[in-house]
């Protein structure tokens, strides 16, 4: 499938990552007004988050995937690439401290725990930000396709 024909596919999938951000970042508000219950929500978004994530990846690096398009059909764009699939490795071990951690943080409810869990939410969420934003600027580069202007 050529890369312009994925862009309906790469739309929802980019819609999965920003609504699990989103829910993320919804649950780390809840932290501070009930510890137990937003921490909970905070495992929970976490790991929402890990699935869209790696599906993401999955589908982004799978042979046919919109990035093998993007370096046949623009293959002045391969180094932007190589920076994408490069930033799935820091995003997932970002993601992976996140889930660590609000385990952790459920067992212990430790105010310091709490602080780690949102440096290392808080991290993962600009890290994704930058990501969805070099993600679509790929795109577009490529393609001529603005996919909206949600970040």
């Amino acid at each position: 499938m050529s890369g312009v024909a994925q862009l309906d596919t790469i739309k929802d999938r980019r819609q999965s990552l920003e609504n699990a951000q989103h829910a993320l970042t919804e649950a780390l508000s809840q932290v501070r007004a009930n510890e137990s219950a937003g921490l909970q929500l905070v495992q929970q978004a976490a790991e929402h988050a890990n699935a869209v994530l790696e599906d993401h990846i999955e589908q982004t690096e799978a042979p046919g995937s919109i990035f093998e398009n993007v370096i046949q059909d623009a293959p002045h764009l391969e180094n932007k690439v190589r920076g994408l699939r490069h930033a799935h490795l820091g995003l997932k071990a970002k993601l992976d401290m996140v889930r660590k951690i609000s385990a952790s943080a459920i067992e212990s409810t430790v105010e310091a725990a709490i602080g780690e869990l949102e440096m290392a939410a808080f991290e993962f969420l600009d890290a994704l930000t930058i990501h969805r934003h070099q993600g679509a600027e790929l795109l577009y580069q490529a393609y001529q396709v603005d996919l909206g202007g949600h970040n």
